[in-house]
């Protein structure tokens, strides 16, 4: 957006100037900005191979090991990213990198306990940690005392209809 209100900012005092040295900056600055478009296409490109050149679509569909904590009680009927309410008896789970709609198996790798969740909501809202779960789900995973344990969060395939 900004890019775009330059050139046209560039674009309107280069025609008062004369109409040769607008043409002569439209063509610089469009030029620029396909340049810029084209490198960051390669770009994305290359980091969307894996070592073995197999296709992936960024690091949360691969597996994840990190910190995950679960939502407070307290946010039980409030509405979550998916538009749904959170019910503190499902298996709902936030997460920042996995798509709305998504289930991924979690397992507690303390114990080794695992769960099947439902992404519905964006967070957790810390930086060190990569997912929150339900209070059901922590119980199942055997984390309702601790309140946060590490765990490894493989995303499960979607099931076509």
């Amino acid at each position: 957006m900004r890019r775009r209100l330059q050139l046209i900012s560039c674009l309107l005092m280069a025609s008062v100037a004369s109409p040769a040295a607008a043409d002569a900056a439209t063509h610089s600055k469009k030029h620029a900005i396909v340049t810029k478009r084209a490198k960051t296409k390669a770009k994305a490109k290359s980091r969307s191979k894996t070592s073995h050149g197999q296709n992936h679509h960024g690091p949360a569909h691969h597996g994840q090991r990190g910190t995950i904590s679960f939502m407070h009680p307290s946010l039980d009927g409030n509405r979550m990213a998916d538009g749904h309410r959170f019910d503190m008896n499902s298996n709902a789970a936030a997460s920042k990198s996995l798509p709305l709609g998504s289930l991924a198996k979690v397992t507690n790798l303390r114990n080794g306990k695992t769960a099947v969740v439902k992404v519905e909501d964006r967070g957790p809202h810390s930086k060190t940690r990569i997912m929150d779960v339900s209070p059901a789900t922590a119980k199942a995973l055997g984390m309702s005392r601790s309140g946060v344990v590490l765990a490894e969060i493989e995303p499960l395939p979607r099931r076509r209809p």
